[in-house]
């Protein structure tokens, strides 16, 4: 049998977008609120496509896709945006950071992507493509239950703590990932990156 690789295709970020976004990060871990479960500011990416888990013998043909796909798109700019909430900030579920600047030119990239995969034999998304940086997310227990002994509610702590305008993404070249799970958090590691 294969071994099987949990994979993904993303854009990763500047330092300085890592930064900005880590001092959010950090705000949320002190902020006392019980069930939050962050992530490493390290390790976030624009995620274009989630694959899952997929045989190792078949990165070649991702790779081969993917450079297809991203075959005449030029580099463009993106910016940090507005923070926000799945479903909402009221009752979060996912806490994110929203993506502005060209995403015209991050929609096209993202729909050729997904086309090149389904035509290489992976499932195709019906969802519309929604682009955002997750910073954390909330246990179940927690999104209903009393507020946190802080006082502060997640929505509080995104307010208190804003991120600094100006903050861009380049996007010049697409990677593929693998997620590597540990009792401690996800690991992600490159495995391929492509220029655009």
């Amino acid at each position: 049998m294969a071994k099987k690789l949990r994979l993904f295709v993303a854009v990763e970020l500047p330092e300085a977008a890592k930064s900005g976004l880590g001092k959010v990060i950090d705000a949320l871990n002190t902020s006392d609120i019980p069930g939050i479960r962050t992530v490493r500011s390290e390790g976030i990416h624009l995620t274009l496509k989630f694959l899952g888990d997929v045989d190792a013998d078949r990165v070649e043909a991702v790779t081969e896709a993917l450079s297809k796909a991203i075959a005449g798109h030029a580099p463009f700019r993106l910016e940090l945006g507005e923070v926000g909430a799945f479903p909402t900030l009221r009752r979060p579920r996912v806490l994110w950071v929203g993506i502005n600047g060209d995403t015209e030119a991050l929609a096209s990239l993202q729909s050729d992507i997904e086309a090149a995969l389904e035509a290489a034999g992976f499932a195709g998304d019906d969802r519309s493509y929604n682009p955002h940086l997750t910073l954390a997310r909330l246990r179940p227990s927690i999104r209903n239950g009393p507020p946190p002994p802080s006082g502060k509610s997640a929505a509080d702590v995104l307010k208190e703590t804003p991120i600094e305008p100006g903050t861009f993404i380049p996007v010049e070249r697409v990677s593929l990932m693998r997620t590597e799970l540990h009792p401690d958090g996800a690991i992600h590691r490159r495995l391929v990156s492509i220029p655009l």
